[in-house]
């Protein structure tokens, strides 16, 4: 019904109350908020053949809530219109987002406020995702590998060519 309230409008006074409510609470993550009441009632409902088969760890869960919540914040920080009448329309990141405007934005300002919520985000992904050093670092170094290989190639490919020189056409 959430998603239903959230996705179709005049519905009525009770789903238009309780939509307007999530749209200004999340702004625009009263959308995944939404599916996860849906994924959460599911769960609920299938928790017993569920039980031994799958397990939460910790981690994945403040990941989770670490980048919906600093997102919900850079999105409203990066918005050029005013904090608190986003907030008030249920845009961008509605009032969790002003929150963190309000928090980050007059103490530092907008740059660094949208880097350190960029790192939040990135923080709470590598949380979620359960990945761990050294294989986040293997990854990197691989990648820089392989880039270097790929210029180096493209070089050794060039060296018929005199460098900086534009090829000419032949007159007619």
């Amino acid at each position: 019904m959430t998603l239903i309230a959230l996705l179709a409008r005049n519905q009525g006074g009770l789903s238009d109350a309780w939509s307007l409510l999530l749209r200004q609470a999340f702004g625009v993550g009263s959308y995944p908020a939404a599916l996860l009441m849906i994924v959460g009632g599911l769960v609920l409902l299938f928790w017993t053949p569920l039980r031994g088969r799958y397990t939460l760890r910790w981690q994945t869960v403040v990941g989770g809530e670490l980048c919906f919540f600093a997102g919900l914040g850079l999105l409203h920080v990066m918005a050029r219109e005013p904090a608190w009448e986003l907030a008030q329309s249920g845009r961008y990141g509605g009032y969790i987002g002003w929150a963190w405007w309000q928090l980050l934005v007059p103490l530092f300002g907008e740059g660094p406020s949208i880097l350190m919520l960029a790192t939040l985000t990135l923080v709470g992904v590598y949380l979620g995702l359960g990945v761990r050093w050294r294989w986040l670092i293997w990854r990197l170094r691989h990648g820089t590998a392989q880039l270097g290989a790929r210029i180096r190639s493209a070089r050794t490919q060039r060296q018929g060519e005199p460098p900086g020189l534009l090829k000419l056409c032949p007159p007619e």
